[in-house]
């Protein structure tokens, strides 16, 4: 699929004269093997590097911090209010909660979401960055096992994310595989990424927060969908 042909791409998300290189943004270009699709505001990407076994264990990280593990949120929203790294944003525990919601196709795997300095190469007047990212996949193990499955939901995603031409952000879509899928092998995940900036920390992380809810009301419009 050339980089261009996404299906449900429209001149809505063209419209926007700008470009992830005024960011200086190129974490999924530099980790992907094949772009599927790269616009003003949305990279599509697929890679060979693994994503998390699911479930997995708390762990402390090389440099302290801590990945508090896997939380079954299937059915269970309640749950969402035990995730430290949910607790930061209001809009993603909102995704969170859309996501796994009753009758959802979909589960989540993973969240986090902080604010960063901004990468070598941005423009001046980007100082801060927040991201945030969650990792999606189908609750049918089999639906996993298909490769493109996770790209027609990157599509539909990105198909019906609307953001204003004035909100500074931007949306990374990367399709990994799983080393185990609660047991089946074979499965991949969609991690999408929310990416919000500013001149101060502030204004990164209210354009994180726009950009946040954008894909929570594409996810909740691809699982109204499917439990018509």
């Amino acid at each position: 699929m050339a980089a261009a042909d996404l299906p449900g791409i429209d001149a809505t998300h063209r419209q926007v004269d700008r470009d992830f290189n005024c960011f200086g943004l190129n974490e999924v270009e530099a980790m992907a093997d094949s772009i599927i699709y790269r616009g003003p505001l949305f990279v599509v990407a697929a890679t060979d590097e693994w994503g998390p076994a699911i479930p997995y264990r708390p762990e402390i990280r090389g440099n302290g911090e801590s990945n508090h593990g896997f939380f079954d949120l299937r059915d269970s929203p309640r749950s969402i209010s035990d995730i430290p790294e949910a607790r930061k944003s209001r809009a993603l525990v909102q995704l969170l909660e859309v996501a796994n919601s009753s009758g959802s196709p979909l589960l989540t795997l993973g969240c986090e979401c902080g604010c960063f300095p901004a990468s070598p190469g941005a423009s001046d007047d980007m100082v801060p960055y927040v991201g945030g990212y969650v990792d999606l996949a189908f609750r049918d193990p089999a639906a996993n096992q298909k490769k493109e499955n996770l790209t027609e939901l990157a599509s539909t995603i990105v198909k019906n994310t609307f953001v204003s031409m004035s909100w500074l952000v931007a949306f990374e879509f990367l399709v990994q595989p799983l080393p185990t899928f609660f047991g089946a092998t074979g499965c991949f995940c969609l991690e999408v990424k929310s990416l919000g900036f500013g001149k101060i920390p502030d204004e990164s992380w209210s354009a994180f927060e726009l950009a946040t809810t954008a894909i929570t009301a594409a996810v909740r419009s691809f699982v109204s969908e499917q439990t018509c």
